[in-house]
């Protein structure tokens, strides 16, 4: 007889893996139809800007027209304990491609729970 095989434990997520992959997660088994992808952006890549890797960069972008006429929808998402910090827990970088992307005809947007960015993408479109 064969000995039962040990599971293995994932590793435990930080509190802002958690929130982007239930958002994910939710979005796709929900709404399909919306095209999201995450932007892989973090510190380990941000080495390859050869690559086109941008600082600051947000994590999720939505490529679809929102109801108020802007071009497309970015989401910063950021742990919960850097809510009340400067910023709103953002960069200087992170600050500075956001108000880019809002000259250009983007809406950006942090989201601290996985609630508030599936608010965020609705109120958007």
């Amino acid at each position: 007889m064969r000995k039962p095989r040990k599971r293995e434990q994932s590793p435990r997520l930080q509190p802002e893996q958690y929130e982007c992959q239930t958002f994910i997660r939710r979005l796709r088994q929900y709404h399909p139809e919306i095209l999201c992808y995450h932007i892989k952006n973090e510190s380990k890549y941000a080495t390859h800007v050869d690559e086109g890797i941008v600082k600051g960069l947000p994590d999720y972008h939505v490529p679809m027209r929102g109801i108020n006429g802007e071009i497309g929808l970015w989401i910063e998402f950021k742990a919960e304990s850097r809510r009340n910090h400067a910023n709103g827990g953002c960069s200087d970088d992170q600050v500075a491609i956001m108000e880019q992307l809002r000259k250009l005809g983007h809406k950006c947007a942090v989201a601290y729970t996985w609630e508030e960015a599936i608010e965020i993408l609705f109120n958007y479109l």
